[in-house]
């Protein structure tokens, strides 16, 4: 029964990632390093899924040497999802360049641990899988040789997913200088999943390490291979759903906070005055796609002026500021009408009322729901 659950789940996930792998190819609203390193997490999985199909169904048995042939390519899956972060978060095509190629040294050093066990002719390969034919001293070979695959595989994985996890925090840093909603562009799904990912290699590494120990918990497999298709099949629905995170209109200001300051004190201060004179005279913070460049445009200033403000007079970035404004009008309605929250949220420039939620709670404290019973309460 549970071979039969894990390879019904690894035979769906091999269908969702051809599936995937023929959207992007066919697809033309990504850049060309997109589809690139997203068709290359695809296909690595896909490598990945086709081994443990192998085993489940023992498809092995007809090719013996090919059993763990997949192992140097899924030690490359960490990676490819790192690579897929930069390339979104990139705003331009990034070559694949220097340090990058130390990417290669993983599946190598797999390769060479496989080495003395590829040497096994295939009849005493096939002896291994039954405890009565195997020759003890190729058997603590084919351990050894797996442990130590599984090994580099978990290191490998874990540097790559950390480094991934790192690039999407300062992308969400660098999205909130230059929008005011942040919906479909902070990759917020992506660190979820990378975290399920992480959970369920740590659960196939577990389980791997349970069978090397001469354990096979009933069910261990089955629950594994359930998790894994759950993560993969979520990666794919938003991978495939993600759109292009920068508008093409809106350039790159230098907005880092650590960035020499060119401007006067007494210069950033008219642009702050300049600034809140066009959020509450234009009510521009209600317009739910307002990014930095729109609001250069609307106060000819210069997105790097506006940047250099926020960072080093006002002490906050363009996300937070624009939501100050749109938070402060929020409780005034929510203190004076009986209009619904989520009507307030969209009328203020939110795109979503978790997002609103969230924003209002942290700044007030409470959710706007309490807020205005509490307002409520102390009025009547």
């Amino acid at each position: 029964m549970s071979a039969n659950i894990i390879t019904v789940m690894y035979s769906a996930m091999a269908g969702i990632a051809v599936f995937a792998i023929v959207q992007i190819a066919t697809s033309d609203d990504r850049r060309v390093d997109q589809v690139r390193s997203l068709i290359c997490v695809f296909a690595l999985l896909l490598i990945h899924v086709a081994g443990q199909l192998a085993i489940s169904t023992r498809l092995f048995e007809w090719a013996p040497h090919l059993a763990g042939a997949e192992l140097p390519f899924v030690t490359l899956l960490g990676p490819a999802l790192y690579f897929y972060v930069r390339a979104m978060k990139a705003r331009k095509p990034r070559r694949f360049a220097g340090s990058d190629w130390w990417v290669l040294s993983g599946p190598l050093l797999v390769v060479l641990i496989m080495l003395p066990f590829s040497q096994v002719s295939a009849p005493d390969k096939l002896a291994l899988a039954n405890p009565v034919t195997r020759d003890p001293d190729l058997f603590l070979l084919a351990l050894t040789t797996r442990a130590a695959a599984i090994v580099v595989f978990s290191v490998f994985t874990a540097i790559y997913l950390i480094g991934a996890l790192r690039l999407q925090f300062t992308h969400k840093v660098n999205v909130k200088r230059v929008y005011s909603n942040l919906e479909k562009r902070s990759l917020d799904w992506l660190k979820m999943l990378l975290a399920a990912w992480a959970l369920g290699w740590i659960a196939f590494v577990f389980t791997d390490a349970l069978w090397l120990a001469g354990v096979s918990p009933v069910g261990t497999g089955a629950i594994s291979a359930v998790f894994e298709a759950v993560a993969f099949s979520a990666f794919a629905h938003f991978a495939l759903n993600q759109p292009a995170i920068y508008d093409d209109e809106t350039e790159h200001a230098d907005t880092g906070a650590d960035r020499q300051p060119i401007l006067t004190e007494d210069h950033m201060t008219r642009i702050a005055r300049k600034l809140d004179a066009a959020m509450i005279g234009q009510h521009l913070y209600k317009e739910s796609g307002l990014s930095l460049r729109r609001l250069s445009d609307e106060t000819s200033i210069k997105e790097n002026y506006i940047s250099e403000t926020f960072s080093q007079h006002l002490r906050t970035n363009f996300y937070d500021f624009v939501n100050g404004y749109r938070l402060k009008e929020a409780a005034s309605l929510l203190e004076d009408t009986d209009t619904n929250i989520l009507n307030i949220a969209y009328d203020v420039g939110f795109n979503s009322r978790s997002t609103f939620n969230s924003a209002f709670k942290k700044l007030f404290g409470m959710p706007p729901s309490e807020y205005r019973n509490r307002q409520s309460a102390i009025a009547g």
